[in-house]
């Protein structure tokens, strides 16, 4: 059997096993306009392109929501206080034939669909470098990583998380300046939901 390459390059994984502690319950659900969260994610980065997507999510989630109505592949964080780096190593052991990919914290869903393509074409350019979006000069959420490194990430200490790790990568990283002041809007708690756009 001859295996055909996927035609997308750049996989996304969205980190959506969270428990959501400060706001009380999981980010992955949390309403936004007439969606979620997680749904608002996954339909802007369709529409980037991006449509190899592996959604790192709870059981408790996995209950509440219905796999069927997803074009998207999902992988359970089983861990009682699961952490966004927990969530990261399942979702690369997930990924196959891609270059790169772009990680996503759940509680990042007003990242716009152009700030996704962008940052996919950036990598693709330069599929040697981590790509980091900035707005404002203030680096921020997803980046994009070459597949290559991010396999070996099992094999890196967690003390610092992603961040340390892209520090000590030894990679050139590559920051892009957006107009996308969603790539800085984490939300945390319940006042951050209140005040976002």
């Amino acid at each position: 059997m001859v295996i055909q390459p996927r035609q997308e390059k750049v996989a996304a994984i969205v980190l959506a096993a969270g428990a959501g502690k400060r706001i009380g319950r999981s980010k992955a659900l949390l309403p936004l306009g007439d969606s979620n969260f997680l749904d608002s994610i996954i339909s802007h980065l369709i529409e980037a392109g991006i449509s190899h997507i592996i959604a790192v999510i709870s059981p408790e989630v996995s209950t509440k929501l219905d796999a069927k109505n997803y074009n998207v592949d999902f992988a359970l964080n089983g861990e009682k206080h699961a952490d966004m780096w927990s969530s990261l190593l399942i979702g690369v052991a997930q990924l196959w034939n891609a270059v790169g990919c772009l990680i996503i914290p759940v509680d990042h869903p007003f990242v716009k669909a152009e700030t996704f393509r962008l940052l996919k074409e950036s990598f693709l350019r330069q599929p040697a470098s981590i790509i980091v979006p900035t707005y404002q000069e203030q680096s921020g959420h997803p980046v994009v990583l070459p597949y290559d490194w991010a396999k070996t990430l099992p094999s890196i200490s967690v003390d610092g998380g992603l961040r340390t790790a892209i520090r000590n990568s030894g990679l050139n990283v590559c920051r892009i300046e957006t107009n996308d002041s969603g790539i800085l809007r984490n939300i945390n708690e319940q006042k951050d939901l209140e005040i976002a756009p």
